[in-house]
């Protein structure tokens, strides 16, 4: 997705509906206005000329609608009302072989590629968790996730695990530079 996106200073905000909630029309209400109040400065974060709307979470929230798909839907029917469209994407939490049976969502945020997570422990960091939700998103938009800055002190008697963020933005740099150099030269 980052390829196709061309911003100079962009802003994006990540809405947590785990906690501004997402079990009410209240809550659809509450989060539609958050996106529409920002959505018209200059530097919102766009995409295919959409506002760009995340969240941490999110695969549970029906707004009072009684789905998934179609509280999303709703939230899109209030911000389109106030007159924008947006392009979300989500950071959720299942299992990417469901991505191809949930169509309430634009792309998603691989939130958890910026660390090691579960057993892998202090294992390097590559892309491969990246390629799996790309491969799986099919033509919908991945946002990967790089943290340089989240601090945390893991020290080498627990994980030992101060050095990752930096070398996920490292990684991904990389992996970005290779690939655009590939379709510039090939």
């Amino acid at each position: 997705m980052g390829h196709n996106v061309a911003w100079g200073r962009a802003h994006l905000r990540s809405i947590d509906v785990t906690a501004i909630g997402c079990a009410s029309v209240s809550d659809a209400q509450t989060i539609s206005s958050l996106i529409l109040r920002y959505a018209k400065h200059t530097s919102q974060a766009r995409y295919q000329n959409k506002t760009l709307v995340s969240t941490f979470a999110g695969d549970n929230c029906a707004f009072g609608q009684g789905s998934t798909a179609a509280g999303w839907n709703y939230v899109r029917s209030l911000v389109r009302a106030g007159g924008r469209e947006m392009y979300l994407i989500p950071a959720i939490f299942v299992d990417t072989n469901q991505f191809s049976s949930m169509t309430w969502f634009d792309g998603a945020f691989n939130w958890d590629s910026a660390w090691p997570v579960g057993s892998a422990g202090s294992a390097p960091l590559t892309t491969a968790s990246d390629e799996t939700w790309i491969s799986r998103l099919g033509s919908r938009g991945c946002m990967a996730s790089v943290s340089p800055l989240f601090f945390t002190y893991y020290g080498p008697q627990s994980w030992n695990k101060d050095w990752i963020y930096v070398s996920r933005l490292v990684v991904v740099c990389q992996t970005v530079i290779a690939e655009t150099s590939d379709r510039t030269t090939g």
